[in-house]
């Protein structure tokens, strides 16, 4: 009995047309579940189960932060982009820093820092606010603690420094116990300093030094003439330090020589 093998070569054309018929299925297979995937992603399957809000807010209503972060929020729990959604948030008035992650399963947190304010800058009614820092913000409404904070006028840019003079010039005027309700720095250069008395005291010119010093010998040699003209600190009703050999006030119910200018001239 005879065996006749015959083997047929499969042409190279057919082989070719065979890889390529796999690489193609291959790909409608990859394409299939990158396809699944991403409908998953696009219709919010997997949603959030809750919002969580942290933080100490204080001036910050925790309503309008909820509704900022619904309608801001693209997408779900795996697609939601949490750069953007904090630069969203920090936008908002009061909120100095907002940290947003995933809590798996499906939960995201919102973790908010406030401003704290220490200073108004510039006019009232603008509600700028100076933050520990020397950092201006805007608030969103009218409060009643601002009117305990003090104002600061002066060139932009000048926050920083005007509240690190505030800090230390309350320190120097200390013996007057008074607060500084105004600290202005004007066009030419000259610190002003308004108490909650009323009173206006000229600082003068130059940097923090300088007019720390000032402040301070006045303060401290001011009491004794107050005492001997049975004054005290809230009678002060303007006080001119600009020139270094002396300085010149003015009392409340003090007369003087010339009656029209109302001072009285001290030397140091």
């Amino acid at each position: 009995m005879k065996t006749i093998n015959n083997i047929v070569a499969i042409p190279f054309d057919i082989k070719f047309i065979n890889v390529i018929s796999n690489g193609l299925f291959f790909c409608f297979f990859v394409l299939l579940i990158l396809s699944g995937f991403h409908y998953i992603l696009k219709n919010n399957i997997k949603n959030f189960s809750a919002i969580s809000i942290k933080g100490d807010i204080l001036h910050t209503d925790v309503d309008s932060l909820r509704n900022k972060i619904t309608s801001n929020i693209v997408g779900n729990f795996y697609s939601i982009n949490l750069s953007e959604t904090k630069k969203i948030f920090e936008t908002m008035p009061w909120v100095s820093r907002a940290v947003v992650r995933r809590v798996y399963p499906s939960q995201i947190e919102a973790n908010f820092t406030e401003y704290k304010s220490k200073a108004i800058w510039g006019a009232r009614e603008d509600m700028k606010l100076v933050d520990e820092s020397g950092v201006i913000f805007e608030a969103n409404s009218q409060d009643d603690e601002h009117d305990q904070i003090p104002q600061l006028l002066g060139p932009e840019g000048q926050s920083k420094y005007m509240l690190n003079m505030y800090k230390n010039v309350l320190t120097a005027l200390s013996p007057l116990k008074q607060k500084l309700k105004t600290l202005e720095l004007n066009a030419r250069g000259s610190w002003i300093v308004k108490l909650d008395s009323g009173a206006h005291i000229e600082l003068g010119r130059g940097g923090t030094v300088d007019v720390v010093d000032r402040a301070s010998k006045f303060a401290a040699g001011v009491e004794q003439m107050l005492t001997s003209l049975n004054k005290k600190p809230v009678d002060i009703q303007y006080v001119d330090l600009r020139h270094s050999e002396g300085y010149a006030i003015r009392l409340n119910g003090v007369g003087t020589i010339d009656l029209t200018a109302g001072n009285v001239i001290l030397k140091k």
